[in-house]
């Protein structure tokens, strides 16, 4: 189903612990760091006793800023490329990343696909060539990518976001929510599942079959 590029996870070196302290460190969750740094920095002492409403408005955010990505294809438009996160149970997904503050929908789409796969598609993004949702409030535009070389040494040029890279074949992705829901097996016996894949897949099956067949994709983007 898929032919793994690169698997990154096993890299060391995420933290480094001072000698004497290995095994004393608490885990923490994000809300609890959060409470420790605003308790530890005088410069937001002033919002401690609001630490709680912030953390919850930076998770408001989160949801419904808007989300650019790519789905890149490969020159006969068989495969595409899917991103793992960091850890070795993360899921499978496309390229993408939150909209940040002053950047077109283009920008950050690919500022993005830069970041997770190294991979500057600025030469081949074409605005009419994007899939436009709608997931739980968050809008998202994915940009139809084709003619990358399968043998692109992708590399994130960010630390500890992206764990592997995978071609996988278009016509055995999910395109339904139950599909994409499921554990599926790779050839090693190791579980894998996707991550929003199946939204796009049927309009990116539409486009392949158009663009193969010559058909001219119009100059507008189409909503999944």
């Amino acid at each position: 189903m898929r032919r793994a590029i690169c698997d990154l996870s096993s890299r060391k070196d995420i933290v480094r612990v001072a000698p004497g302290h290995q095994g004393r460190l608490k885990s923490l969750n994000l809300r609890e760091f959060t409470g420790l740094i605003f308790e530890a920095c005088p410069g937001l002492a002033p919002w401690k006793e609001s630490v709680g409403s912030i953390y919850e408005a930076f998770n408001q955010y989160k949801r419904e800023v808007p989300v650019c990505g790519a789905i890149m294809l490969n020159p006969d438009k068989t495969k595409c490329l899917l991103v793992r996160g960091w850890k070795k149970q993360a899921t499978w997904g496309f390229p993408r990343g939150k909209l940040a503050s002053g950047e077109t929908e283009e920008e950050c789409a690919i500022r993005e696909v830069l970041e997770e796969t190294g991979y500057d598609i600025a030469s081949k993004l074409r605005p009419e060539w994007s899939l436009v949702a709608t997931i739980d409030r968050q809008a998202t535009r994915m940009y139809i990518i084709p003619d990358v070389p399968e043998d692109t040494p992708f590399a994130p040029t960010v630390r500890y976001e992206i764990g592997a890279f995978a071609w996988y074949h278009v016509a055995q992705l999910p395109d339904t929510r139950e599909a994409n829901a499921a554990f599926l097996a790779g050839e090693d016996g190791s579980k894998f599942r996707f991550f929003n894949v199946w939204i796009y897949m049927k309009q990116v099956k539409t486009w392949i079959n158009s663009d193969l067949a010559g058909i001219y994709h119009g100059n507008r983007s189409h909503e999944v």
